[in-house]
């Protein structure tokens, strides 16, 4: 299985992702992207993205080669 095949089969089993509804956006050699828009269930107080949200996406992307 290519990388990209790994990384979208990963992505697809993690339920926090869904939960974020994350998306990938892009997947290249050496850089990942995904993508969550900012809702009312994954805001702070003032209406920002969550911090832990950008760990939750940040996190997601690690396989191995």
């Amino acid at each position: 299985m290519d990388l990209r095949a790994r990384i979208e089969a990963s992505f697809a089993r993690q339920g926090m992702m869904r939960t974020l509804g994350a998306e990938l956006l892009s997947v290249e050699a050496g850089e990942v992207r995904v993508g969550a828009d900012v809702t009312e269930g994954s805001a702070q107080q003032q209406g920002a993205g969550h911090a832990q949200v950008a760990t939750a996406l940040g996190t997601m992307v690690p396989v191995r080669a």
